[in-house]
């Protein structure tokens, strides 16, 4: 892996970090504890991560002047990592009694401790001669002390993970309906955790199988540090999932609306440009970039117009035509508010027509009864317009009679 894709791998713990510390301040004091272990879990896991880049362990052996050092300053924020996340979980599952929590953590932390002593101690007394960061777990397989180190870490790393993918989905299936994207959550992190546990253990494949003579280096150098790194983004979800998940229902409503609006102000603009010699003054300009990007904006503001020239054209409407155009459309095997909506439409054309010749209809308006109800019979009258726009684009479309 290069140096930039283990830094992206270390931004997305401490992304978690950021997001998480906000709420670890304004949660409640029982909750506290369990966010707090998230926070240095995810913090010591973005360490780990960035450390583990070439150039990291490179600085840091030049730094300190001791050759491979740096391995120690990835093995342990990794170690860590896992043992505060079993700590987390203690804290919710105990959440009710800090006391019986403590007790429960304060094991975990006092086992992760003596095994990051022993780490120190094999390290001191392997003493490589040389720098190796990347490669190692390879180049030290076999070494004393330092073989045994990198047994006793991917042993423990994967022994913590592993419990922690335990304890993870037990949780997730003690939850009730009511806590569903906790439950999803849950169910992720241990998914995201299973990557590191393969990871801890291609890297025992690896070492075990060094030590017996076997060129295994690839294993270890190439593919194992890769196999941590695709479980970030789906313990990130994991991790936040129960706050933003639960709304995910009202984004589908709103992406949905939105995809209704944008339809039917497009097939509104029919409709609209029919109107709009009506009176053309009546067309509103939007004041602000906010009317202007508003697709709501423009839709009501488009609805409004149109009404407004219907209006005006209400003296030119002859009630006559639409129950002789809905006749035909009924015979044509339109469905009823189609029918009514070519019958509306042809009106419209007449009544535009009938303005521009001056022929007013309001004689032929006192004579015919008035229409009744059930040519209004739409979902709304949004949809109505809808229709009538959708029955225009028909009419014009289609040939004249000779």
């Amino acid at each position: 892996m290069s140096n930039a894709l283990y830094l992206l791998c270390g931004l997305g713990p401490l992304l978690l970090v950021a997001y998480k510390y906000r709420a670890a301040i304004l949660a409640p004091t029982r909750y506290k504890p369990m966010i707090q272990a998230i926070c240095i879990g995810s913090l010591c896991a973005a360490i780990s991560f960035a450390l583990s880049s070439p150039a990291a362990g490179a600085y840091i052996n030049t730094l300190t002047g001791v050759p491979s050092i740096a391995v120690l300053f990835v093995f342990v924020p990794g170690l860590l990592w896992a043992c505060f996340a079993q700590v987390s979980i203690a804290y919710w599952r105990h959440s009710p009694d800090r006391d019986k929590a403590w007790r429960a953590a304060r094991l975990v932390l006092l086992a992760h401790a003596a095994v990051i002593v022993g780490e120190i101690t094999l390290f001191a007394l392997g003493a490589p001669n040389s720098s190796h960061h990347v490669d190692f777990t390879s180049a030290f397989a076999a070494t004393p002390y330092l073989g045994e180190l990198i047994l006793l870490h991917f042993t423990a790393y994967t022994i913590a993970v592993t419990i922690a993918i335990y304890n993870c989905w037990q949780w997730a299936n003690g939850t009730t309906d009511s806590q569903r994207w906790l439950r999803r959550g849950l169910k992720l992190i241990a998914i995201g955790s299973v990557f590191p546990a393969v990871h801890g253990l291609v890297y025992l494949f690896a070492v075990i199988g060094i030590r017996f003579g076997a060129d295994l280096s690839y294993w270890g150098v190439i593919v194992a540090p890769r196999i941590a790194g695709l479980g970030v983004p789906v313990g990130l979800v994991g991790m936040t999932i129960a706050v933003w998940g639960p709304r995910i229902p009202l984004l589908r409503q709103r992406i949905s609306r939105y995809l209704g609006d944008r339809r039917d102000y497009r097939e509104l603009r029919v409709l609209w440009q029919v109107l709009r010699p009506v009176e053309p003054k009546m067309v509103h300009r939007p004041q602000t970039l906010r009317d202007r990007l508003s697709l709501r904006t423009r839709l009501l503001w488009r609805l409004m117009e149109i009404h407004d020239w219907l209006h005006q054209l209400s003296p030119y409407r002859d009630p006559r035509l639409a129950p002789v155009v809905a006749q035909r459309g009924q015979a044509a095997d339109l469905s009823t508010e189609d029918s009514m909506a070519r019958a509306e439409a042809a009106e419209i054309r007449a009544a535009i027509e009938a303005k521009h010749t001056g022929t007013r209809a309001d004689a032929v308006l006192e004579q015919v009864d008035a229409p009744t109800n059930t040519k209004r019979a739409f979902a709304s009258e949004r949809a109505r317009l809808v229709l009538i726009s959708r029955a225009i684009a028909e009419l014009s479309s289609s040939p004249k009679p000779a």
